[in-house]
């Protein structure tokens, strides 16, 4: 939803003069831009990394939508952030330890937030878990979800889908993951002061 930060919209500081149908334009619009992916899918994932900030938009435009919240432990989470560049804007919070932790501190005070605000759509999922036991996690997942299992789940990394992300390697997902739980440790007297 990255594309949200282009729409110029006074009436966004004064809701009661929001035209009635905003939601159903961003919610049409967001699906144009869907069909021109690949509309052969009844369920979509959008991982975008500020996401977050939009979930009250993505809620309003999209009332089923289900949030999901994978939590990592936060040392390697901003660790994992801050070793990465990043082509688009609205990251740059990551290029700086000091500035990283705050925006990290704001993202989880949000996810709380929004936890309160919609908790029969909200789930949050442990990363480490995930890895450690991925058909449990995901079966919980997908009840969540409202979704049936298939063990094709357990095999997400062979099935040809749309993917645009940061990087993408199959045998780093496979292989490198345990190695990416507790890196942190490896710099953990540098990044205690932050």
């Amino acid at each position: 939803l990255s594309w949200l930060n282009t729409i110029k919209c006074d009436d966004l500081n004064k809701p009661e003069n929001m035209p009635s149908n905003t939601f159903e334009k961003l919610s049409e619009e967001y699906r144009n831009r869907l069909e021109k992916i690949n509309s052969k899918y009844q369920y979509i994932t959008d991982k975008m990394p500020l996401n977050f900030m939009w979930i009250g938009f993505i809620k309003l435009a999209f009332p089923k939508a289900k949030i999901i919240h994978c939590v990592r432990n936060k040392l390697d989470n901003c660790l994992s952030i801050y070793k990465n560049y990043f082509v688009r804007d609205g990251n740059k919070y990551s290029y700086d330890l000091i500035e990283l932790g705050k925006f990290y501190n704001l993202y989880i005070n949000l996810m709380k937030f929004w936890d309160t605000i919609f908790p029969k759509d909200f789930y949050n999922i442990s990363y480490e878990s995930l890895i450690k036991n991925q058909k449990k996690e995901t079966i919980n997942l997908l009840l969540a979800c409202g979704l049936d299992w298939n063990e094709s789940c357990l095999k997400f990394y062979i099935y040809h889908r749309y993917i645009r992300k940061q990087k993408v390697s199959c045998e780093w997902m496979e292989i490198g993951v345990m190695e990416e739980m507790e890196r942190f440790k490896l710099s953990e007297n540098f990044v205690d002061k932050y």
